[in-house]
C-alpha cells in the first residue's frame, strides 16, 4: 500500500482555465459576428424600405401629374362641345375638381382676344361683377400697369378659385418662359407646360408653372396653319410647384425621406424648381432617380435619405449587449462549477488518501466501490443542482421576453418581435431539458414520488393538444384527437401523465416531415386505459428499438435535432411507477405508433 501526501490547497489544473478562456473567446466572438451580421441585415432592411418608399413617392407624383393633364384635357372638350361657356358655367364645372386636387393653384381660360376686340372684352366683365377689370401686364420692376396696345392679347379671363388669385385676372404676362409655351401648345395641339416663373398672386418663395392646352374652332385641325388661324384660346392649369408636391406625397411615408425637382428639359443649364430635406454627401451614398414628362417638359426626381440608412438602429446593439451578458453567465458559471468540482475532488482525494492510510489491503476494493457510490451520487447532485440553479436565471429570462413580446416596454418593429419570440421559442425548449435533467436527478436520488387523484385522461388530451398547437402549426403538420365520447377515468398523477403526452407528441412532431400527420387516441381496453401518438415519421429500424428508453439514448437522427436523451427513459419511468407500461411499434420509412396504458 503507498501513501500520498498532497497539498490541500493546490491550484486548479491550468487546462481548465483554458477551456474556461476558450468558452469565453468562442462567445464573445459569436456576439460579434452576430452583431455584425445584425447591423448589414438593418442597414439592407432599411435601404429596402427607402427603395420602396422612393418607388411610392415617384408614381404617386407620376399619376398627379397625369390627373392633371386629364382635367385640362376634359376642360377643352367642355369648350368643344359648348357654343359658347359663360363664366358661370365655368366656375360650376372646375370647382368640384379644385377642391379634389388640392395641388392646383388655379384653372384659367386664357381667350384669344385680337385688338380690336379688347374693349368688348374688357366691357363684358365688367357687366359680369368686375368693375375694374382691364387687361394687364407688368413693367420693368414687376408693377402691374395696363396693357399696352398689340395686335392679339392672352389674358386671364375666367379662373377659378377667384380668391387668393384676384391679381391674376386680366393678366397678359408677356414672359418669355410663357410665350413659348403658348406658341408651342397652338402649333403641337397637345399639352405644354412652361418653364418656372413667379407668380403674380405668389407672397412666399415658390417656383410657378403652368400647363397650356389650345381650343380651336370646331375640334382640333389637322394643318399648322389651320391651328393657328382657328386657336380660340387655352385652357391653362397653374400650379404653385411646393403645393403640387406636398399635395401630391401626402399621406406617404416621408420621415428621413428627401427630394430634388429639376427641370433638365435644357441639358446644359438643369434648373431646380423644389427641394425638401438636404441631399447626403458622397459618392456612395444611396439615391433613387426618374425621369418624369410634365407638360413635353423633362423632369427629374431624386429621392434620397436624410438620415444614414442603418445608424442608430437598437437592434444590433441588443444582440452584442445581450451575447456578451450570456457569455458573461456562461464563464463565470464554467469558473464557479470548475472551481467547485476541483474542491469537490480535492475533499474526495483527501478522504481516499486517510482510508488508504488506516485500512487494510483486504479492505481496498471495498473503498473503491464506496469512492464509485460517492461519486455517482456527487453526479447526481450536480445534475439537480445545475438544473435548480439554471431555473431562476431562465424564469427571468422567460418573463422578460414575454415583456417585450407583449410590448410593455415600447412597440417593437415586426424583425425585432420576430427574434424576442426566437428567444421565447429557445427559453421554452431550455425549460423542458432542465425538467428532465430534474425528474432524472430525483428517479436517480430515489426522491421521484407520484402524486394520485381521479383524471380524466379524455381532458387530458384535449388541453395538451391545444397547448401544442402552435408548435403543430409552426412544423406544417395535422394533429387529429380521437377519444371515445364517455370520460376515460382513472387513478393517475395528472401533471406526470401530461409530460408523458408532451413528450411523446414532441417526439412526434420532431421525427414528421412537413404535411405529415399525427394522431392522438386514447380508448378503454379491458381493465386498463391505452393511450397512442402516432406519427407518419421516418420510422425506427429494429435494431434502434431497444435503446429508446435508456437514460442519455439517443438515435442517431435524434442527435441532429437536439436534446438530452432523458425524455422517453422518464416516460417510461413515470408509466411503471403507475403500474402500466409503455412501448412503440414502428416501420422503417412509415412512422411510428408510441403507446402506453395505465390500469383502470
Amino acid at each position: 500500500m503507498q501513501s500520498h501526501d498532497q497539498d490541500p490547497k493546490r491550484p486548479t489544473p491550468a487546462f481548465r482555465h483554458w477551456v474556461i478562456l476558450l468558452v469565453i473567446g468562442i462567445g464573445m466572438a459569436s456576439s460579434f459576428l452576430a452583431f455584425r451580421y445584425t447591423q448589414d441585415r438593418e442597414r439592407s432592411l432599411a435601404q429596402a424600405r427607402f427603395e420602396r418608399n422612393a418607388v411610392n413617392i415617384s408614381a404617386s407624383l407620376s399619376k398627379d401629374i397625369h390627373r392633371y393633364v386629364e382635367f385640362l384635357h376634359s376642360v377643352r372638350r367642355f369648350f368643344d362641345a359648348s357654343k359658347e361657356v359663360d363664366r358661370n358655367s365655368f366656375h360650376v364645372f372646375c370647382a368640384g375638381p379644385i377642391r379634389q386636387n388640392p395641388g392646383i393653384q388655379a384653372m384659367e381660360w386664357v381667350p384669344r382676344i385680337r385688338h380690336a376686340e379688347r374693349k368688348a372684352y374688357e366691357r363684358a366683365a365688367r357687366r359680369d361683377g368686375y368693375a375694374s377689370f382691364v387687361l394687364t401686364d407688368r413693367n420693368g420692376d414687376g408693377t402691374l400697369i395696363t396693357a399696352g396696345e398689340r395686335e392679339e392679347y392672352f389674358p386671364v379671363y375666367y379662373v377659378e378659385p377667384y380668391q387668393g388669385n384676384e391679381s391674376a385676372l386680366g393678366h397678359d404676362p408677356q414672359l418669355p418662359a410663357r410665350l413659348d409655351a403658348l406658341t408651342k401648345a397652338r402649333d403641337s395641339g397637345a399639352v405644354v407646360a412652361s418653364g418656372r416663373f413667379t407668380l403674380i398672386q405668389e407672397r412666399e418663395n415658390q417656383a410657378g408653372v403652368a400647363l397650356f392646352l389650345p381650343v380651336y374652332e370646331g375640334g382640333v385641325p389637322e394643318t399648322l396653319e389651320e391651328r393657328r388661324e382657328q386657336l380660340i384660346g387655352y385652357a391653362e392649369g397653374v400650379f404653385r410647384i411646393g403645393d403640387m408636391v406636398e399635395a401630391s406625397l401626402a399621406g406617404l411615408s416621408l420621415d428621413e425621406v428627401g427630394l430634388q425637382l429639376t427641370d433638365r428639359t435644357d441639358p446644359a443649364h438643369p434648373e431646380l424648381i423644389f427641394s425638401r430635406g438636404k441631399p447626403p454627401s458622397g459618392a456612395n451614398a444611396i439615391r433613387y432617380m426618374t425621369a418624369l414628362d410634365f407638360g413635353g417638359r423633362q423632369w427629374s426626381l431624386d429621392l434620397y435619405p436624410t438620415a444614414p440608412v442603418g445608424k442608430g438602429l437598437p437592434l444590433d446593439g441588443l444582440v452584442l449587449g445581450g451575447g456578451l451578458f450570456i457569455t458573461a453567465l456562461v464563464g463565470a458559471y464554467l469558473f464557479a462549477e470548475t472551481s467547485r468540482n476541483t474542491q469537490i475532488a480535492r475533499t474526495v482525494e483527501e478522504r481516499t488518501t486517510e482510508l488508504h492510510h488506516t485500512i487494510q489491503e483486504s479492505a481496498l476494493r471495498q473503498a473503491e466501490l464506496d469512492q464509485a457510490r460517492e461519486l455517482d451520487r456527487l453526479k447526481t447532485n450536480f445534475v439537480g443542482a445545475v438544473s435548480h440553479d439554471l431555473r431562476t436565471p431562465l424564469t427571468s429570462i422567460m418573463g422578460y421576453a414575454e415583456f417585450l413580446e407583449d410590448e410593455i416596454g415600447g412597440e417593437l418593429s415586426g424583425q425585432q418581435l420576430e427574434f424576442v419570440r426566437q428567444i421565447h421559442k429557445g427559453a421554452r425548449r431550455l425549460e423542458y431539458l432542465l425538467n428532465d435533467l430534474l425528474d432524472f436527478a430525483r428517479l436517480d436520488a430515489g426522491t421521484f414520488k407520484l402524486t394520485l387523484g381521479s383524471t380524466d385522461l379524455q381532458g387530458k388530451l384535449q388541453e395538451v393538444a391545444e397547448s401544442l398547437k402552435p408548435q403543430v402549426e409552426e412544423a406544417r403538420l395535422t394533429l387529429w384527437v380521437s377519444a371515445p365520447e364517455t370520460p376515460l377515468v382513472a387513478l393517475m398523477d395528472a401533471q406526470r401523465i401530461e409530460r408523458v403526452l408532451i413528450n411523446l407528441l414532441t417526439n412526434a412532431i420532431k421525427f414528421t416531415p412537413p404535411g405529415g400527420m399525427i394522431r392522438l387516441s386514447a380508448r378503454l381496453d379491458g381493465d386498463r386505459l391505452v393511450c397512442e401518438v402516432q406519427d407518419t415519421g421516418e420510422g425506427i429500424a429494429p435494431v434502434d428499438v431497444p435503446k429508446l428508453f435508456r437514460h442519455f439514448s439517443q438515435l442517431k437522427s435524434g442527435e441532429k435535432r437536439g436534446g438530452t436523451g432523458l425524455g422517453l427513459s422518464i416516460c417510461k419511468a413515470i408509466i411503471e411507477a403507475h403500474g402500466g407500461a409503455i412501448g412503440v411499434r414502428s416501420t422503417l420509412g412509415h412512422g411510428s405508433t408510441f403507446w402506453f396504458s395505465l390500469p383502470v
